[in-house]
């Protein structure tokens, strides 16, 4: 048998993007720049899809790896889906997201295997899907809307187990497709609020912190920001976008600012970086809080690289790909953990179906030529056009991948 040294980016079945993505090394070199701490891990997902300046998209779902530098498509191209809210869960194993075509729920690994729905109600309006884990390591998904309270959260293991959050009558009522977050230790729930008035600002929402469940709310006089996110701690505070990062209170009180907007869009600038896809909106766009304090992602329709996360403490920011053109990237969601990675190269004697192969499900070999079926003569039992692993090695730190032919 004739092996031939192509040398797959990773895992057959999950698509490498083809916008200019840094290489793997390049990738991991810049996560190192933006880590929060030594010994750290990180992962990241987001929904990407559709053309701008469109409002609708048939977004998926991608994912990177910080330890693997390699940018992957997560669900299959015959998945008829669009993405929103994903979320890493702690452990940095899983990502749970909604569809919005069937208002829907599901969780997936990491590596793409295991997709399963989830038997949860999620409102049709307004939604909002946020991870959030309890003190002894239990994972929680929170919604707005459904049978179990306006806001609840639902366990991820067992989403029959239940907890309401906000079931309350009259305003302020979440208006919860801006954001929601619950601080470390549960008790609080930011969101922006409806106050089913316009007051003097002419606002009738306000970003707030409500105690739960149906609590007391406390929120800024004034609208200030299309975005909201707690903070991972027991601070009760949370980051409002506007521009800047302004972390606010619950009574509107500007703890303190990041002029992240600025510092983004200025090297945007610098370097050519404009898409010219949306006009002159030059603002970052769903930005939410990693599980670290000092580390936010965010995605832009300005820019051409997306999507982006920003070091606040020490103002460092990278693009995980350099140009996304005028595609959509939104809620990005990116989770440091500890421990051993739990995406893994491809097993030995791993089959790969040519129905892997097409223009919407690249893969791509270590020197940059693009893959495709007639590369690959093998047929398995059934006739199927297919590759299988030969043999695997390490070659200057990265792993290659030798494939019958």
């Amino acid at each position: 048998m004739k092996l031939s040294k192509l040398a797959l980016l990773g895992i057959a079945c999950l698509g490498i993007q083809s916008a200019e993505a840094k290489t793997a090394a390049e990738l991991k070199a810049a996560f190192a720049t933006i880590m929060p701490a030594s010994g750290l891990k990180a992962r990241m997902a987001w929904a990407q899809g559709g053309t701008l300046p469109d409002t609708l998209a048939d977004r998926t779902l991608y994912a990177v790896d910080g330890d693997e530098g390699v940018v992957r498509r997560i669900l299959p191209t015959t998945m008829s889906v669009d993405v929103d809210w994903p979320n890493v869960t702690a452990d940095g194993s899983k990502i749970v997201f909604a569809d919005l075509k069937s208002y829907s729920a599901y969780v997936v690994n990491f590596d793409g295997t295991g997709l399963t729905k989830l038997a949860v109600d999620i409102p049709t309006d307004e939604l909002t899907l946020e991870y959030w884990v309890d003190a002894s390591g239990v994972d929680w998904i929170i919604a707005g809307g459904g049978d179990c309270g306006t806001i609840r959260r639902f366990k991820l293991s067992d989403p029959k187990v239940c907890v309401s959050l906000w079931n309350k009558t009259g305003n302020p009522s979440p208006s919860h497709g801006d954001g929601l977050g619950l601080s470390q230790d549960g008790t609080r729930l930011c969101a922006m609020w409806d106050r089913g008035r316009n007051d003097a600002s002419g606002m009738s929402y306000g970003s707030g912190i409500g105690v739960v469940p149906d609590g007391q709310v406390s929120m800024t006089p004034l609208w200030i920001g299309c975005g909201i996110s707690m903070l991972p701690d027991n601070s009760y505070t949370a980051g409002i976008g506007n521009k800047d990062i302004r972390v606010v209170d619950g009574a509107g009180n500007i703890k303190v600012k990041y002029d992240v907007n600025k510092a983004v869009m200025d090297y945007a600038k610098a370097h050519n970086g404009a898409n010219n896809c949306n006009g002159t909106y030059e603002e970052f766009i769903n930005f939410r809080w990693s599980n670290k304090l000092d580390v936010i992602s965010f995605g832009s329709y300005w820019t051409k690289a997306n999507p982006w996360i920003y070091n606040v403490k020490t103002g460092k920011f990278i693009s995980i790909v350099d140009d996304m053109g005028c595609t959509k990237v939104e809620h990005s969601d990116l989770m440091f953990y500890t421990g051993t990675s739990v995406v893994s190269q491809p097993a030995l004697g791993v089959a790969f179906e040519k129905s892997q192969f097409n223009s919407d499900n690249p893969i791509y070999s270590l020197n940059g030529r693009r893959l495709a079926p007639h590369d690959i003569s093998k047929q398995n039992a059934s006739g199927a056009m297919s590759i299988r692993i030969m043999k695997q090695h390490n070659t200057r730190g990265m792993q290659k991948v030798l494939v019958s032919q």
